[in-house]
């Protein structure tokens, strides 16, 4: 007689098996852009993919549909990250290396725009708000400037000391994530720009966080010296998985529902498929050399990686 728990297993495990052997990921198209590409936006309404080359001080314009570079911005001095406002149609570039530490692009004419936010003249972590029209920022090492979008102007400033890279907004919760070096998270309610919330981690070195654009609750970090990919509950902080010894882990988004997150990993040249109910690597996607900044374009099931040394980004397409 065969026993039930037995079959159960059985089933579950096969279940899981046939998922994980669904998702395979391919590389459609390996796209040269500028010097030293860092970071990577996805206009997810055009299919527009906006990619920051902080060796040569631009913002190649990729068409997704052709996986050509249609328009190359200029843009600030070492610029550091980017971030992108449907609901404007803006691209916003943080620069390290310039009075001007924003540069902001208009979507449609490709125009650029340069504005100072403060005396420092550095701006790391970026994320655009869409449901307040602001734009936060990491202006290290102890304030997150936030940036009102219609008047190019700062409508507030939030002492987070030790912010650093790690930045990202949930819109639909409208609530804002920075990763500092403290090491904690920092939440900060988008409506009144106060801080309401702070994690405890325990990762040191944080350079990118992630929030599930389906509101799954779920907010991904990664710590680039650890090795580690970690998920935390929104909502509470507390830790849901951990992955382990990746090689060199930096960029970080998740698809849909969070059920799959693609990480980065600089010292194995690849992207990582990770399987957030287990927190396993599915598969490995060999990319360019050195892969830093990573984004999805769910409606075209698409990643977007952007390769510093190779000066290329790899389109992967994801069933």
């Amino acid at each position: 007689m065969r026993h039930p728990n037995i079959f159960c297993f059985a089933v579950v495990a096969l279940s899981l098996a046939l998922s994980l052997s669904a998702v395979g990921q391919t590389v459609v198209a390996t796209i040269p852009v500028g010097a030293n590409p860092d970071w990577v936006a996805v206009d997810r309404r055009t299919n527009l993919i906006y990619v920051v080359n902080v060796g040569s001080n631009t913002v190649s314009v990729i068409d997704g549909s052709t996986n050509t570079v249609v328009a190359t911005d200029t843009v600030a001095n070492f610029p550091q990250a980017d971030t992108y406002d449907s609901a404007l149609d803006q691209i916003y570039v943080g620069v390290f290396g310039s009075s001007d530490q924003v540069s902001i692009i208009a979507g449609k004419s490709n125009r650029v725009r340069s504005v100072p936010i403060s005396g420092s003249g550095v701006v790391t972590g970026i994320a655009a708000d869409s449901a307040n029209s602001s734009v936060y920022m990491c202006n290290p090492p102890n304030d997150v400037v936030v940036l009102d979008e219609k008047t190019d102007r700062v409508s507030a400033i939030v002492n987070v000391p030790n912010c650093g890279f790690g930045l990202a907004v949930d819109a639909k919760a409208n609530l804002i994530y920075v990763a500092t070096f403290t090491p904690n998270i920092t939440v900060i309610d988008g409506r009144n720009n106060q801080i309401v919330d702070n994690f405890s981690i325990d990762l040191t070195g944080v350079v990118s966080v992630a929030t599930d654009p389906a509101g799954s609750n779920h907010l991904g970090i990664v710590d680039t010296n650890a090795g580690k990919f970690e998920v935390l509950d929104a909502s509470t902080g507390a830790l849901l998985g951990t992955v382990s010894g990746l090689q060199n882990p930096f960029g970080v988004v998740f698809e849909p529902g969070a059920k799959y997150a693609l990480v980065t990993e600089e010292n194995a040249n690849d992207m990582a498929l990770i399987f957030t109910t287990n927190y396993t690597v599915v598969s490995r996607t060999p990319v360019g050399t050195f892969p830093l900044g990573v984004d999805y374009n769910p409606a075209r099931k698409l990643a977007y990686v952007a390769n510093y040394e190779s000066n290329t980004v790899t389109a992967i397409s994801i069933p």
